[in-house]
């Protein structure tokens, strides 16, 4: 009986471990230049929120939401762990949130407004989807 206690325990702990190795990617923090701020990201969502932290008592220590889009069910991708990734831009108030599985890339601006827009690739304003970004207009016959 005692050993038999042991099997149903250990593959219990095998079948949890499995889904906590996923659970334990699920979530990550990054820094601002705001010291007392970070960007909290679900990597299988692309939500976002804002998180503020104090060494005093008396002020605010808060979490609240920039952007409750949820890229997978709005683009019916699969949901991954780990999918999404910030990367912090020379601008504070902006990062690049980086789809891992299929390059996609957005723009995030946090601060007083909050946005997610996607970059799409190949096209740079003013230019067809035909010409290269670096590329000089072809001057057109008269």
């Amino acid at each position: 009986m005692r050993v038999l206690s042991i099997i149903c325990a250990l593959g219990c702990f095998m079948l949890c471990s499995k889904g906590l190795g996923a659970a334990l990617d699920r979530y990550e923090l990054y820094p601002t230049k705001n010291i007392w701020t970070f960007l909290k990201l679900d990597t299988e969502t692309g939500k976002l929120q804002h998180v503020q932290f104090s060494i005093k008592p008396e002020q605010p220590r808060l979490e609240y939401v920039l952007s409750e889009i949820d890229i997978p069910a709005l683009t019916g991708k699969p949901h991954v762990p780990g999918r999404y990734k910030l990367y912090p831009t020379q601008n504070q108030w902006n990062f690049l949130l980086l789809d891992k599985i299929d390059g996609e890339v957005f723009q995030v601006q946090w601060g007083e407004s909050c946005m997610v827009i996607p970059i799409r690739p190949g096209v740079a304003a003013g230019k067809s989807t035909d010409e290269k970004p670096n590329e000089k207009p072809k001057a057109e016959d008269d």
